[in-house]
């Protein structure tokens, strides 16, 4: 091999470079394709993280980054490219940026995204809707011999 590396979870070198319980006022996720273990694995309830940004792959990881993410008082604000950038509820009404009573509740000291009762459903559905599609198209790419091998599971 060309060089070893050890890995380590985010949350735990958030934690021992000192994070916990401090702001962050950026986290930027870019993993070539391990975006959705890399959220699944953090704990955001846990770090003051103000702004998210994640270059999220192709298809329905779109939809399964905001299912991870919008639950903790998060707004998607922008799309750049494949990049999709998130705010703390809390950030923009406290930045004077918006003011969205009807989004948000107070849980505690946290702002939380209001989220209609069966989002998660909803949301789930949709993900599942946009897979298959995705599995569709390459099934039929790879019949007319436009891939080699079946990249989506």
């Amino acid at each position: 091999p060309a060089f070893r590396a050890s890995c380590a979870p985010t949350w735990d070198i958030l934690r021992r470079a000192g994070f916990a319980g401090r702001r962050i006022h950026v986290l930027s996720i870019d993993v070539e394709h391990g975006e959705m273990n890399v959220l699944r694995g953090l704990p955001l309830d846990e770090f003051d993280v103000r702004f998210i940004v994640v270059e999220v792959t192709q298809g329905a990881r779109w939809l399964e980054v905001d299912s991870l993410i919008l639950p903790y008082g998060y707004a998607k604000v922008a799309v750049l490219g494949r990049d999709c950038v998130y705010a703390k509820l809390e950030e923009l009404s406290s930045g004077g940026f918006a003011d969205w009573p009807f989004l948000q509740e107070r849980r505690g000291r946290d702002l939380a995204a209001v989220l209609p009762d069966n989002w998660a459903h909803f949301h789930q559905k949709l993900i599942d809707e946009e897979l298959a599609a995705e599995n569709h198209r390459e099934r039929q790419a790879q019949a007319r011999g436009l891939r080699r091998l079946n990249s989506v599971a």
